[in-house]
């Protein structure tokens, strides 16, 4: 039997911040007690033997309560997140129970020990919070994407849009019919036109050095529109939107990133969903976006990863990609 007690204190220092887009505001006003922990990844077999002794499958992001035990099959494995910042990793042919803020293998209760006691973070309830948009309502979400103003458009801003960002130095992407058009790229500051610039035949564009700095405080709006002025109608995208975090916030953002990577013995898609949990708190969906989609790379078909990348496409206003993923989810079940 191999159990490893990693501490997940590291996860999460205080985030006071006030994200663009607010995304605990998506799980605001669930009246459910926390659980005691999570399952942050599955692989193999995995079950889980419930109090009044019935066996369910451990699927990722289920919530565990005190008594719950955890078996591994054989190729099995499991990674667990406990309310104290506690990180555990189960191999193979293994079982543990939750018990408070204790937990019992092979018959023997272990107490936590001073060098894994949590730290005072809220690193559980980050990736709680994170995990949550996984409940997502199926087939009334697809109507709400497919409304009349959500059609295909041939010029699309992409990202980045209703999320704040790192640094001064965005990637913007975007989407066009019509690829050898000559486009003007623009980006508004709350005093008019930041910068502009002419592209074609490229999807993406750099911010580079020697433009005007952005910096936190504003928000930014940007768009792209045809320059041929024979061509009617002219294209145009939508406005999208952005916003930049600040230098202290960005500093604790790195930190408690390295931290989560130099821990080796944490599962790829569980550091994935990890990261994804500290962006999104940050408000910082399109990095969330990114580490969810590695996630899914890593167990794909995850339905509930799936119907977490669902949800976050649509808040940056990816629907047509929320809705294929939310058919996918409902043709499976």
């Amino acid at each position: 039997m191999r159990v490893r007690y990693l501490i997940l204190g590291m996860i999460i220092g205080t985030l006071a911040i006030q994200p663009v887009s607010r995304p605990a505001d998506v799980v605001a006003g669930s009246a459910e007690a926390p659980p005691l922990a999570v399952l942050m990844s599955c692989s193999g077999e995995v079950s889980i033997v419930k109090t009044d002794g019935s066996t369910i499958k451990g699927t990722f992001g289920m919530p565990l309560a005190a008594g719950d035990q955890i078996r591994t099959g054989k190729g099995g494995g499991a990674d667990i997140l406990f309310e104290n910042g506690n990180y555990i990793s189960i191999g193979a042919e293994s079982s543990m129970q939750v018990k408070g803020s204790k937990i019992q293998k092979a018959g023997q209760d272990q107490p936590a020990t001073e060098s894994n006691k949590p730290m005072g973070d809220n690193g559980f309830q980050v990736a709680q919070n994170f995990l949550k948009l996984s409940s997502a309502e199926g087939s009334s979400s697809i109507a709400g994407l497919r409304g009349p103003g959500d059609q295909d458009t041939e010029l699309r801003a992409v990202s980045p849009h209703k999320t704040r960002i790192v640094d001064g130095y965005p990637t913007f992407e975007w989407e066009s019919g019509d690829p050898s058009a000559e486009l003007q790229l623009t980006v508004y500051d709350e005093d008019g036109i930041h910068w502009e610039k002419t592209v074609q035949g490229v999807s993406e564009l750099a911010y580079p050095d020697d433009a005007p700095a952005l910096t936190s405080g504003p928000s930014y709006s940007w768009k792209l529109e045809s320059t041929d002025p024979l061509r009617y109608p002219p294209l145009s995208s939508q406005a999208a939107f952005f916003e930049i975090i600040p230098v202290d916030e960005r500093s604790d953002l790195e930190h408690t990133l390295e931290r989560i990577d130099r821990d080796g013995s944490l599962g790829d898609a569980s550091r994935h969903v990890m990261r994804a949990s500290v962006y999104f708190n940050h408000g910082l969906l399109a990095n969330a976006v990114a580490e969810t989609e590695a996630a899914l790379e890593v167990a794909p078909g995850d339905s509930s990863l799936q119907a977490i990348l669902a949800r976050l496409y649509s808040q940056v206003g990816r629907t047509a990609e929320a809705a294929e993923l939310y058919d996918q989810i409902l043709d499976r079940d």
